[in-house]
């Protein structure tokens, strides 16, 4: 077992692990090695551990070669800022927390790197600096799409929620908790894993704070029985008070009194062990140490990403010539200094017009005011991880401006982005759309991923798994440019299709009572048939417009209602 699993195992129950280390650290704590002093140490980092956690880091402190293995030194840091956090040590828990930063960047490790910027948000949420707690939480979070850990990416979640919830934003924490609760559920042993009871019980707090009752005393009740089955109930000590007060109002008087009696007990045994002074008057102390090294460390990841797809684009199979090797250099350029702009072009009904969605489409900005359209640029580089590069800047871009949009006004508004299938073959895009949907507060079904029928030509693998893991996560697939290949109607059958869109060569030329209106008329009802929706491309006038409504169409897109225009800029917006 490796050092991470040991601790990953302690974390589950770290009471449990000090219940069966005790006796053997009762007869001889000479005996354990370095990395037994190290997970008793973790493992003791709660308040009621004081004595043991002291003589164990003082064990330590004897030690000459417990401090020349980094990754050990990398969790003593961590389990001392947890000791100091749980005292309200807040200044010593920040610099031990800042040292495991450090540490973790020198491993090159995301998932250690992730952990420290989730535990430095901690810190700055108990001094009640919302802004950078949820700065710090933020960037764990972004970071979940490198790290393979279930459970690791489940408690970064789980800590990015419970941030939104301090700061009042009970809905999107309530969204990020239940992301969550799914995560861990995807382990075997999900019940046995403390912070998975812990964020039911978030769950449940989130709904008390959204007024629903009869769902919290769900979660509530889920978290006290599991926490009750494994143990956990000691870790709930510090919220029985309000456990209790749920339940008494909920008419449950017994129940509330038996954890009311748990809740004195504590408050009589902490009253000597805890040490009530939060110091916080320094908290700025270590922010700008966080903001050079966190920015240092996505630079490099930045370049190194652009060096591997430049390299992969260089000694490709397809050879690029001069003036593509030139563009390729400016269009690089461009990525880096954000010159790549989302547009938006509306999605409409077919008979009110009024707007449902729009298509994320990218035009580039560059200095000297000239604007470029995709086709001079998406074929040089959609094979390579600049698309996926290209593709995540935007998309973020885009959620960041248009996501209070759709909160607050129409939270069935659907954003509908181009994939390559390089990007469904090599990108982790079930990852990075959930970690969007937690980050910006929307939902699966507010993204709908377009793709063309060469991913199903293509038969590769790993992009149709990602395709039908997008759709059961409730993303929406649609394909693109139906018509305009020869194998469309495979991929209509095969793949988890929810929206057929129709390419605009069988719109533009369409006529009433002739072949072209006939065929839209057979393409649209063999779609509905088969329980799918149809979007119309290219419509720029209204007798096509009436012709294709006609037909059955379900939607449209086209100059008739709205040019793609820049996201920042889109009146219509303003107009739903």
């Amino acid at each position: 077992m490796t050092l991470k699993q040991k601790i990953d195992h302690i974390r589950k129950n770290p009471k449990a692990y000090v219940s069966e280390q005790i006796e053997s650290y009762h007869k001889s704590l000479s005996e354990f090695d370095d990395e037994a002093l190290l997970c008793l140490l973790y493992a003791a980092n709660a308040f009621e551990y004081d004595d043991i956690f002291e003589r164990v880091d003082a064990k330590i402190t004897e030690s000459r070669t417990f401090f020349e293995n980094s990754e050990v030194v990398f969790f003593y840091h961590q389990a001392h800022g947890l000791y100091n956090r749980g005292l309200y040590r807040n200044n010593e828990a920040m610099m031990h927390f800042s040292r495991s930063y450090d540490l973790a960047l020198q491993i090159q490790n995301d998932s250690y790197i992730a952990r420290s910027l989730a535990l430095i948000s901690t810190i700055f949420d108990m001094n009640e600096d919302r802004e950078s707690a949820l700065n710090y939480g933020k960037r764990s979070v972004e970071m979940c799409s490198r790290i393979d850990e279930i459970a690791d990416i489940a408690d970064i979640y789980m800590n990015y929620a419970l941030l939104l919830d301090h700061s009042g934003n009970h809905l999107d924490a309530l969204s990020g908790f239940h992301f969550a609760e799914k995560t861990y559920e995807r382990l075997a042993d999900s019940e046995t894993n403390l912070n998975y009871c812990v964020t039911l019980f978030n769950i449940a707090k989130a709904y008390i704070a959204l007024e629903n009752t009869t769902r919290a005393k769900q979660y509530l009740d889920k978290s006290m029985a599991i926490g009750e089955v494994q143990g956990f109930l000691g870790y709930f000590t510090r919220s029985i008070k309000f456990i209790a007060e749920f339940y008494r109002n909920q008419g449950e008087v017994e129940k509330a009194n038996d954890l009311l009696i748990h809740y004195f007990d504590f408050q009589q045994k902490s009253m000597n062990n805890r040490i009530k002074a939060i110091a916080n008057k320094h908290r700025q102390e270590y922010l700008p140490h966080f903001e050079s090294l966190h920015q240092l460390y996505q630079t490099n990841s930045q370049l190194h990403r652009e060096l591997s797809a430049l390299h992969q684009t260089l000694f490709s199979e397809k050879e690029l010539g001069e003036s593509d090797e030139m563009k390729l250099v400016e269009i690089i350029k461009g990525i880096r200094n954000d010159e790549f702009v989302p547009y938006l072009q509306p999605i409409w009904s077919m008979d009110s017009q009024k707007i449902h969605g729009a298509e994320l489409l990218a035009r580039w900005h560059k200095p000297d005011g000239t604007v470029i359209g995709p086709y001079e640029f998406i074929e040089i580089i959609e094979n390579t991880e600049f698309m996926a590069l290209l593709s995540e800047k935007l998309v973020r871009e885009a959620l960041r401006l248009i996501a209070p949009f759709i909160k607050s006004q129409m939270p069935d508004f659907k954003l509908s982005i181009n994939i390559s299938p390089y990007q469904l073959a090599h990108q982790n895009l079930v990852a990075f759309f959930e970690l969007c949907c937690v980050e910006y507060g929307i939902k699966p079904q507010n993204i709908t991923v377009e793709i063309i029928e060469r991913i199903f030509l293509e038969n590769n693998p790993d992009a149709i798994a990602q395709l039908f893991e997008l759709s059961a996560k409730g993303f929406s697939i649609a394909l693109d440019d139906f018509g305009s290949g020869y194998s469309s109607l495979s991929c209509v059958v095969s793949l988890p299709v929810d929206t057929v869109k129709i390419d605009r060569s069988l719109i533009m030329g369409i006529k009433n009572g002739e072949r072209s209106e006939k065929l839209l008329r057979s393409i649209v009802a063999m779609v509905t048939e088969l329980d799918m929706d149809t979007v119309a491309e290219g419509i720029e006038t209204e007798e096509q417009w009436l012709i294709v409504r006609d037909t059955g169409c379900k939607e449209g897109q086209g100059f008739m209602i709205a040019k793609p225009c820049n996201i920042k800029d889109c009146q219509w917006l303003n107009q739903i």
